[in-house]
């Protein structure tokens, strides 16, 4: 059959087009609108992931006994044959599901290399610990490929170096290399002296059981509570030493020099936190809060910023009540704040510190973080 075209009218034509044009923005819009849902689920995946890693800590925290054999020396794995091995092994099953299900979220990008860098803190402590090798290799055959090399290839590295910082670093290259990321790689590049393993032991040894707390009991939220400020400055103010002070303190007022505090710091700081919380979710700066069993017992002020790269994050304080401390409560509130800024677009999280707070600097090395500059000072005027 012949057609003639010029029989078409040019209303025609348009319709036709039209039609097609309109089909063609459904069919995008379909593939963005799933694309955005798998997003959405991905994300909400992760957060359960992480709600199951606070499970585990309070597992550990209610079970301390039972679980010594895996992470110290002295204490001798139970019998195979036992009901106590059982739950040891599934104890350490538990830990190697959450790190499968981590690698998958990094792999589809669900997991920004920030937040991934706590994973891999976490993976280094297990093949660390010295009761872990004997379950992996009754269990090894039960997890995925890419696991089983990494946590082979992590052994490997510790039975053959005696050195902390050599472990961390050849284990990262590692990871870096069967994932085909360089930033895990350099993460280490700029590290301080690290004692991971050994801070897990002590903590897991020496920590008495009367200090020990629920985590199931932990909550986190942005606050929007003014009523709340006056708790936040007594929490700042009775867990912040000389040292905490770093040259934004000093700048923003709160101190005169990095060793002393202003007169006004309490006025200041109130100040600061009520702002803080009137302010809209992501907007300036906000105050994340941890409870546990509705008592006040941590929080962190983050502050908003955009630029042509993008926008991120700084997180001014966190803060942790000394008698909670050594409980992961600063490592449960930053890793939702993390979650929470990684779902809403935030590109990256900053912090800073003073140069001699050792035990800041450990605890943002150990949580993903890696040091990129130094701030240098001169006095001009006595």
């Amino acid at each position: 059959m012949n057609i003639n075209l010029t029989t078409i009218s040019i209303d025609t034509i348009i319709q036709a087009f039209s039609i097609i044009a309109a089909a063609l923005t459904f069919v995008i819009a379909q593939a963005f609108q799933k694309k955005k849902d798998r997003t959405q689920a991905n994300r909400e995946s992760y957060q359960q992931l992480e709600f199951a890693s606070i499970d585990l800590f309070r597992f550990e925290a209610e079970n301390i006994d039972l679980i010594r054999p895996i992470w110290e020396d002295d204490k001798e794995i139970p019998n195979q044959n036992t009901a106590e091995y059982v739950v040891l092994m599934n104890y350490v099953c538990q830990m190697l599901n959450l790190f499968e299900m981590a690698l998958k979220f990094r792999r589809d990008k669900t997991l920004l290399p920030e937040v991934f860098g706590t994973w891999i803190a976490w993976f280094q402590l297990l093949i660390c610990a010295p009761g872990f090798r004997i379950i992996w290799k009754d269990v090894r055959m039960d997890y995925l490929p890419e696991l089983r090399e990494i946590m082979d290839g992590g052994i490997e590295i510790v039975q053959k170096e005696t050195n902390d910082d050599q472990i961390e670093a050849k284990f990262h290259q590692l990871v870096s290399s069967i994932l085909k990321c360089d930033m895990i790689s350099n993460w280490v590049e700029s590290k301080i002296e690290s004692k991971t393993a050994s801070i897990r032991k002590k903590t897991v040894g020496k920590i008495p059981n009367d200090r020990l707390i629920d985590l199931g009991q932990l909550s986190c939220k942005w606050l929007n509570d003014l009523s709340e400020t006056e708790r936040l400055t007594t929490l700042f103010l009775n867990n912040s030493k000389n040292n905490y002070i770093s040259h934004s303190e000093i700048q923003e007022g709160r101190a005169y020099n990095e060793s002393t505090w202003s007169d006004d710091i309490r006025d200041i700081l109130t100040t600061e936190f009520e702002e803080a919380i009137e302010n809209g979710l992501f907007y300036n700066a906000n105050i994340a809060a941890l409870y546990h069993n509705n008592l006040l017992v941590a929080f962190a002020l983050v502050e908003f910023k955009s630029s042509p790269n993008g926008n991120f994050a700084i997180l001014s304080d966190i803060i942790v009540d000394k008698d909670y401390r050594n409980n992961k409560i600063g490592e449960n509130l930053l890793r939702w704040i993390i979650t929470q800024l990684s779902t809403n677009d935030i590109k990256c999280i900053y912090a800073e510190s003073n140069i001699q707070n050792d035990i800041a600097h450990n605890f943002l090395l150990e949580n993903g973080f890696k040091s990129i500059s130094k701030v240098f000072k001169q006095d001009l005027i006595e």
